[in-house]
This record gives structure tokens, C-alpha cells and sequence, in this order.
């Protein structure tokens, strides 16, 4: 019973935070532009491929991109 009553105030606690966030992520994207994504599919999927499986942007900070690097 005592373990209802202390988790029953910290669930609301965490639902109503998470409420709050996430009104605050849909006002950010509402402020943003469209975008046309169509335009130069290949050149997009090649850079996607670039950044997201070769990690082409973990050796532009030396120290940190190379320890990155070693263990992956």
C-alpha cells in the first residue's frame, strides 16, 4: 500500500512532464519550413550512406573522432 501511494504521485509527476515536453516539440516543429525532399535522391542517399555507415564526420575532432574510431 505505501509503495501505491509513492509511486502514484511520481507516475503523474512523470506523465504530466512528459505532456509538457512534448507540446514543446510540437511547437518547434510546427515553426519549421517544408522542405522539398525529392530533389537530387542520389546525391542524398550517397551523403546519408557517407555519414551514417562510413562515419565520415568522427574524424573532423582528432582525439575524440579517433578514439571513436578504434573502437568501433
Amino acid at each position: 500500500m505505501s509503495r501505491t501511494l509513492i509511486f502514484i504521485p511520481i507516475f503523474l509527476v512523470s506523465i504530466a512532464y512528459l505532456g509538457y515536453n512534448l507540446n514543446r516539440f510540437i511547437k518547434i516543429l510546427k515553426l519549421a519550413k517544408a522542405e522539398d525532399c525529392n530533389n537530387n535522391i542520389y546525391a542524398r542517399l550517397k551523403k546519408t550512406l557517407q555519414v551514417a555507415f562510413a562515419q565520415s564526420k568522427i574524424l573532423r575532432e582528432k582525439i575524440g573522432g579517433a578514439a571513436h574510431f578504434s573502437i568501433f
